[in-house]
């Protein structure tokens, strides 16, 4: 028993420890609710009698002194108070406060507190630091963040709150609370039965803000808005990508009409919230990035892109082109581009400067100010990838044809090499740091094909082939060849289960001539 009790002492410790030695974590959160029995809603709330409450969570942390800042469009929210206020964790008082005015009407406010507080793991909102009502007095959108976006979802502009914590004088670090750190957009608006509805770009993170909402009616008739009309019960919120549509009479759809995206179409108005991120409607495909590895070779030297699309080169002279490059973990990255005329339907990009490494690459091509098209590649450092062919007996086998197969986006897209005298053949080829996977065959007469696979991580990798002595094909194999016959896209299945004997891709005439050519010739 007291063995149970030592042990369980310990489990104790260690939880306790576990729980002290954390890392601090701060984050906020919205929401709105009218009365205690409603449901109410995250995301949006009336200007009239409406609110927002704004809850800042703490846990694992220690200090004395904090101060806790919220900017905000003070032609939407009223400036906030003490009195605002609600539900301060116990041993907190608020010392003083402060507002500066900002640009335009934007304002910031900085709230102090001082007293001793000791938090543990706190869950979520259900022991906030505090709680703060803003109140509007206008429609509008309001961002809260306490941390810019850990993607490029939303501009680093939305990060809306700031902390600082103490203790003895001294700054207490903190992170983020990973799910609840992302940026939430509140709206306020009277419009109680309008679908509110927000756009944004899913690689960039910026507001789409040249959308035009299209009504339909019962008559064929179409109205286009362009701007908000308050009395039609219709706002156009540009600086965030909102727009808001209340029901028309006689409508039979409702549409929002992207120039670079797609279209939203609604059939109806349900009175809901909802944020969205696309991308834009055109894709294109680089010619020197779309072989089979569908990237680029890493390098410092300037890269030149082969652009294929419809029109892009029509008015060349008289036209204005750029372009933004992008990854998912920097966001948008500062190059220089250089842009020469092709023909009608092909414009050539240069990168300067070239690309570092990176598997996530989404490059825009803009004309005349709109995005033309998107695509995605990636670059990566290639290393020497080096195949030794040799027989059973050791003996080196010149002639060897050593193939890589690849999927490029025009189709078939493999690497060949034949060994040399010395049975070598040798590729370069993309690694990484995870880890880039290839399949090979190596074919050589009178030998068995061998198949293998080779990972490559950052380094030169050698790969040593053994081939055996061909051998003859019988009955189980031509019950394969029959059920794999006349497929197609065989690189994806195993070469169809390895019907596919010449790796065309396709089960045909040829794959049944090489099955006749080996008939029952040596079953060894």
């Amino acid at each position: 028993m007291s063995g149970l009790k030592k042990l369980l002492g310990l489990f104790c410790v260690l939880v306790l420890s576990s729980t002290l030695l954390a890392a601090p974590k701060a984050w906020v959160s919205t929401s709105y609710r009218p009365d205690f029995w409603s449901s109410g809603t995250w995301y949006r709330a009336p200007v009239t009698e409406g609110y927002m409450d704004l809850r800042l969570a703490i846990e694992n942390a220690t200090f004395d002194h904090a101060e806790f800042s919220i900017s905000y469009d003070s032609s939407i929210l009223q400036t906030p108070i003490t009195a605002n206020f609600l539900d301060i964790m116990p041993g907190l008082s608020i010392s003083g406060a402060n507002t500066i005015d900002l640009d335009g009407s934007w304002k910031k406010t900085t709230f102090t507190f001082s007293g001793a507080v000791a938090i543990g793991e706190v869950q979520y909102e259900s022991e906030a630091v505090f709680r703060l009502r803003l109140v509007p007095h206008a429609e509008g959108t309001v961002p809260v963040s306490l941390w810019t976006s850990s993607s490029p979802r939303y501009p680093d502009a939305y990060k809306t709150c700031d902390l600082t914590l103490r203790s003895g004088g001294e700054k207490v670090s903190y992170e983020r609370k990973e799910w609840n750190d992302s940026v939430q957009l509140f709206t306020f608006t009277d419009k109680t039965s309008a679908s509110v509805m927000y756009h944004y770009d899913l690689n960039l993170g910026t507001p789409i803000s040249n959308g035009i909402i299209r009504i339909t009616y019962d008559d064929s008739s179409v109205e286009e808005f362009t701007a908000s009309n308050h009395d039609r019960g219709i706002t156009i919120d540009s600086n965030y990508g909102g727009y808001y549509i209340t029901a028309q009479p006689n409508a039979v759809q409702y549409a929002i009409i992207f120039p670079e995206y797609e279209d939203a179409i609604l059939d109806s108005i349900s009175g809901g919230w909802s944020t969205s991120h696309i991308q834009p409607e055109m894709m294109f495909f680089a010619r020197e990035a779309s072989g089979g590895f569908h990237g680029l070779r890493a390098t410092s030297d300037d890269i030149e892109l082969t652009v294929d699309l419809t029109g892009i080169g029509s008015d060349f002279g008289s036209s204005v082109y750029d372009a933004v490059l992008m990854n998912l973990e920097d966001g948008i990255i500062e190059k220089s581009f250089a842009f020469d005329y092709i023909n009608h339907d092909t414009i050539k990009i240069t990168i300067a400067g070239g690309l570092e490494a990176n598997p996530n690459y989404v490059l825009y091509l803009y004309k005349n100010g709109l995005i033309a098209g998107r695509t995605w590649f990636g670059a990566s450092n290639f290393y020497a990838v080096t195949f030794t062919v040799k027989d059973l007996a050791d003996k080196i086998l010149s002639g060897a044809t050593v193939t890589i197969p690849q999927w490029g986006m025009s189709g078939p897209a493999n690497l060949e090499e034949i060994t040399d005298e010395n049975g070598e053949a040798v590729f370069e080829l993309p690694g990484s740091e995870w880890g880039n996977n290839y399949n090979y065959y190596v074919v050589l007469a009178d030998h068995e094909d061998a198949v293998g696979n080779v990972q490559i991580v950052d380094a030169a990798v050698h790969v040593p082939v053994v081939m055996g002595p061909i051998r003859g094909l019988d009955m189980d194999d031509f019950a394969i060849l029959a059920s794999q016959w006349a497929m197609e896209y065989c690189q994806w299945s195993n070469d169809c289960n390895g019907a596919d004997r010449n790796r065309d891709g396709t089960v045909d005439m040829d794959d049944l001539a090489i099955f006749v050519d080996r008939w029952l010739k040596d079953m060894n």
